[in-house]
């Protein structure tokens, strides 16, 4: 988590270093960008020449909705058209303009199999047109887009127009096909299913007109009346049979009250109700009962001989004569209904009979005539069906309206659509920018070497001590001498920059044994052990050199001592001695030499020997700097021997040369063997490289600085 009290000016600081970081791997790798970039360029202009121009023809058409055509037929509401998902209808339609049918019709039309341009496709025709054919819906509306692609104006004209032309024309003709065979089919089945009607009704006609049937009755024309005729006649045989039984039974049961009255000796009017209702009886039962009450009056009065009385009495016997006669007379006439209503009752109960055995035999005719009617029912309902959905056929047929038609015709285009020289050389120049610079910052990503302090502290994790323009001269005596020769140069000043460095790295420690060595050979290790102790020389330091790497071996060359003296080689081979045989006086003050003498057989021995220890401990005493040329680290491993009887070691890379990776493990080597490392050297920097040279340049009044403090400060304190 960021500091959230962190100085905003050191924040601004950060950014604005980082950015002046990207602008010096820019300004460094500037010669990649601009290559990169040329090249871009010259790809894009040599495209630009070489492509053919590429002009684009449009035609635009509107597919609507498919229209729901709704018909009435008996009354009844009937949808002709399905329903159906509308993308996927267009969907449907935008495959249909880049169909293999479509495409070799517009080249059948056109002739394109004999144009230079598909004259060499051969049997992929099909596929090279409809790369050219773009089709392109437009957003939020029914409108599309077919985009046609030729090097010729004209053909892309031609062919966008008939490609439009024959998908209407094959639309027409499918929606034609789509109704006029169905109405062709529809109406031969509905002529054979006529005639199956046809059939069925005769049949059924035949059956009502058969002589077993309709005998009786010629006239019949109806299974269905004769049937409910008989019926009906059975209902009423039944009825008229039911009203004779009841009569029959209501006249024998009088009769049989009548006859029981005459056993009983009792008047038949009195018994019978239906005789006593009879108005004669009545009439004369309504005088008798006068009569009597008369009768009653008279006796109250008179005696019973009296002639009123006498005459009263025999009138009221005549009446009851006459009530006798009328009651017999009305018995006689009831047998005579009785026998009558029993006769009758016979005949109904015959024609009931008829009747149900007619019934009966109709009911079992019933079965096959039904079975004729609905074979007829079916029938024609079948033929009720193809008829309606002939009509709907029909209809459809006669309404159906076209639901694609062309907008907008292709007209010839007079400029190329491709290629677009504007936009493909803006995008040349931004593309050849943007390469390059990933380029650029692509080769600074996997460029693993040394060139700046933040290389040594940020990989290495070493002090920095300084850096060393590099030096033209090849010549081994003046790169190794650079700095007593040119005592003022840039190069010299960095040297003493590096000393004041080693001196200041630790207040408590004097480093008086330093060994340098590097992580391969050709860094430079001997040049800046060389020039180092030079500078401490010049400052006054009683300073010795010594040579300790004995496989290959330069200081001797350089300060031009002959072969045949005595070196560090022969010193311990002869197991020691005097020091002073080995160290040799150079031209520089305070300078001395000890040199590696012949070259050994056994050079590891003659580092691991305790002689190598002693002398070194003794010369450290003897001396105020020593300064020990190791040989590289991947080389051998004389150099961790020789580190760790340093006070100090300097590791010496060189600029755009030494590998991180590889100066890391030498490091990790060292540091494991016991070395104090006292910081690292970059050597042979090129300050010809803007970048560093910038980044270089601003430790110039640092040197300066250093270099005095360093002076004043010796000064003061051998004073």
């Amino acid at each position: 988590m960021e500091n959230e009290f962190e100085d905003p000016t050191l924040t601004q600081s950060r950014g604005a270093s980082h950015l002046r970081h990207y602008w010096h791997v820019l300004y460094e790798r500037r010669w990649w960008m601009i290559t990169t970039f040329i090249v871009v360029i010259a790809l894009m202009l040599f495209y630009l020449f070489k492509s053919t121009p590429i002009y684009r023809a449009t035609a635009t058409i509107e597919i609507g909705r498919v229209q729901n055509t709704i018909v009435n037929l008996g009354g009844q509401p009937l949808s002709l058209n399905r329903r159906f998902h509308d993308s996927d209808y267009l969907e449907t339609q935008y495959e249909k303009l880049v169909s293999r049918t479509l495409i070799e019709k517009v080249v059948n039309k056109l002739n394109l199999d004999k144009t230079e341009k598909y004259a060499k496709a051969g049997e992929n025709i099909v596929n090279e047109v409809r790369n050219d054919i773009d089709i392109s819906p437009s957003r939020l509306s029914r409108l599309v887009e077919i985009h046609v692609e030729h090097p010729e104006g004209e053909r892309a004209r031609e062919i966008a127009n008939a490609l439009v032309e024959l998908f209407l024309d094959i639309n027409q003709e499918r929606r034609r096909d789509k109704y006029i065979r169905p109405l062709e089919w529809l109406n031969s089945e509905l002529k054979l299913q006529a005639d199956k009607v046809s059939e069925a009704a005769k049949e059924i006609h035949n059956f009502e007109i058969g002589e077993e049937f309709n005998g009786e009755n010629p006239t019949q024309v109806s299974f269905e009346d004769e049937l409910a005729t008989a019926i009906m006649s059975l209902q009423q045989a039944q009825t008229a049979y039911e009203m004779k039984v009841s009569e029959v039974n209501d006249l024998e049961e009088i009769v049989n009250n009548a006859a029981e009255a005459k056993k009983r000796g009792e008047e038949v009017q009195n018994v019978v109700t239906s005789i006593a209702n009879k108005h004669v009886i009545a009439s004369l039962k309504s005088s008798l009962s006068v009569a009597e009450t008369k009768l009653e009056g008279f006796l109250e009065r008179y005696r019973e001989d009296w002639p009123a009385v006498l005459q009263i009495k025999k009138e009221i016997q005549e009446f009851r004569n006459q009530i006798q006669r009328e009651a017999e007379a009305a018995l006689q006439s009831m047998n005579k209904d009785l026998e009558i209503a029993s006769n009758q009752e016979k005949q109904a109960l015959n024609r009931l009979n008829l009747a149900k055995e007619r019934l009966h035999k109709l009911n079992e005719k019933s079965v096959d005539y039904n079975m004729l009617k609905r074979d007829e029912e079916k029938e024609r309902a079948v033929h009720d069906m193809l008829l309606a959905r002939a009509k709907e056929m029909q209809l459809v047929s006669e309404e159906t309206q076209e639901n694609i038609y062309f907008v907008d015709r292709a007209v010839k285009p007079l400029f190329p659509v491709k290629p677009n020289k504007t936009l493909l050389m803006i995008v040349g120049i931004v593309g050849g920018i943007i390469f390059g610079v990933g380029l650029a910052f692509l080769v600074n990503l996997l460029d693993d070497s040394i060139k700046t302090q933040d290389d040594i502290e940020t990989y290495l994790r070493l002090g920095y001590l300084g850096h060393v323009p590099r030096v033209d001269s090849k010549v081994s005596h003046d790169r190794s001498l650079y700095a007593h020769l040119q005592p003022q140069s840039d190069v010299s000043e960095n040297f003493r920059t590096i000393r004041a460095t080693v001196a200041l790295a630790n207040t408590e420690k004097e480093y008086r044994v330093v060994s340098v060595t590097s992580a391969a050979p050709t860094e430079g290790k001997s040049f800046i052990a060389s020039n180092f102790a030079i500078v401490c020389a010049q400052m006054g330091l009683k300073t010795l050199l010594i040579d300790c790497d004995l496989r290959r071996p330069s200081l001797r060359t350089t300060f031009e001592f002959e072969k045949g003296q005595k070196g560090l080689t022969q010193y311990i081979e002869s197991g020691g001695g005097s020091i002073e045989d080995i160290i040799h006086r150079t031209e520089i003050p305070d300078l001395d030499l000890i040199h590696s003498g012949n070259v050994s057989k056994n050079p590891f021995e003659l580092v691991t020997s305790d002689i190598l220890k002693k002398l070194i401990a003794e010369v450290g005493k003897k001396y105020e700097r020593v300064v020990i040329d190791s040989p590289p680290i991947l080389a051998v491993s004389d150099p961790l021997i020789v580190a760790s009887l340093a006070d100090g070691l300097l590791y010496v890379t060189k600029f755009d040369r030494s590998k991180r990776h590889l100066s890391k493990k030498c490091i990790e080597q060292l540091q494991n063997g016991g070395a104090h490392i006292i910081g690292a050297i970059i050597n042979e920097v090129d300050l010809r490289k803007a970048r560093y040279s910038y980044y270089y340049n601003n430790y110039y009044y640092q040197n300066r600085y250093y270099t005095d403090y360093y002076r004043k400060h010796r000064e003061k304190k051998a004073s």
